[in-house]
């Protein structure tokens, strides 16, 4: 097995989850900074968790293992569409959020949105699937700066000065938001798993996303522990974050940002276009899932990250574990054919 493979794969996959949800802070203020301490704990757990659904993911989109079911894929094919427009339509009112940061008014802003929706549309009619690459670049940069931000919120900050209080209700967070971000990766996954011959390939590949999801998540989780921002209900904690230790750092991590919300972006509309299997022109596909996508973005980003994405994980996990299950029963079936011929195959000698 190719380590260096296995690590890109990770850093693939994980630089697709980190969108303007993740990157901002957002993400994490909702689903598990609320958890004080243990919040640290359940980052953790998540990166786990992401990693054997991984696993799991990679088997079910095996050519060898690969089982079709043309009702149950069209189901599972609905539910993707809808997980990957949501969050396709969270970028765009992220990018609104930015925009608003930055001072711009709204027809600017609007204008900028519709820019970045048309740039998604050539460079997927261009190259499909091109942001792949990029994710891998941008989790790497994501990391660096973020590490930068974290050095010098504990050199500046110290210590939080009182620990939040652990909300025993809120613990199921943490398990939706591994939900919907399996199905923002799933297309990757998908096509990727595609290709891996071996256990030990699926293993590799699987641990290094958990490893490099967690890490992520421990780090903006870290900032925000220690900074402890009196308003954390802001759309955008880390940029403010960023640009309350240096004007310089705020600004990179605004370019960052945005490079992974137009990452991402592509990344989505793509793997939703995908489940459109009807016989359309793969430019009108892209340019629907485009249209519906920016005109969702209007109820706004924290709307979306606080109530749509708890609601979207849920269902999503909801569906992966049917089709593990509906997967696990056809293999018994197959194994048990097997067996049979194996038996009267014996019997006969």
């Amino acid at each position: 097995m190719n380590i260096k493979r296995a690590i890109v794969v990770g850093l693939s996959i994980t630089g697709t989850i980190v969108g303007v949800g993740f990157a901002s802070g957002r993400e994490i203020v909702s689903f598990f900074a609320s958890h004080g301490v243990l919040s640290f704990l359940f980052c953790f757990l998540a990166g786990g968790l992401f990693a054997f659904l991984s696993y799991l993911v990679f088997c079910l989109s095996s050519s060898e293992l690969k089982i079709k079911s043309p009702k149950f894929d069209k189901c599972f094919d609905a539910v993707l569409f809808v997980c990957q427009i949501a969050i396709a339509s969270a970028m765009f009112a992220g990018l609104d959020s930015i925009f608003s940061l930055l001072d711009l008014n709204y027809k600017a802003r609007l204008v900028c949105k519709i820019s970045s929706a048309i740039f998604c549309l050539l460079f997927l009619l261009r190259k499909k699937g091109g942001a792949y690459f990029a994710n891998s670049i941008l989790s790497i940069c994501l990391l660096f700066a973020t590490l930068i931000m974290l050095v010098m919120c504990i050199f500046r900050g110290g210590a939080p000065t009182h620990q939040k209080v652990f909300d025993h209700a809120l613990m199921y967070l943490p398990i939706l938001y591994v939900g919907m971000n399996i199905f923002t990766a799933y297309p990757l996954l998908s096509e990727v798993g595609e290709f891996m011959k071996t256990k030990k390939e699926r293993i590799m590949s699987s641990l290094f996303i958990g490893i490099f999801v967690s890490l992520a998540l421990v780090i903006i989780n870290t900032i925000i522990f220690v900074v402890e921002q009196e308003n954390n209900s802001a759309d955008m904690v880390m940029v403010d974050i960023a640009f309350s230790l240096s004007g310089v750092l705020g600004k990179v991590y605004v370019v960052i940002l945005l490079l992974c919300i137009l990452t991402t972006l592509v990344s989505t509309i793509y793997g939703a276009s995908r489940c459109i299997r009807k016989n359309i022109k793969y430019g009108v596909k892209l340019s629907l899932c485009l249209g519906l996508a920016l005109g969702l973005s209007f109820v706004g980003f924290s709307k979306i990250i606080d109530s749509v994405y708890p609601l979207i994980g849920l269902v999503c996990l909801f569906v992966v574990s049917s089709k593990i299950l509906f997967f696990r029963s056809k293999m018994s079936k197959i194994d048990n054919t097997k067996r049979r011929v194996w038996a009267k195959k014996n019997a006969k000698s």
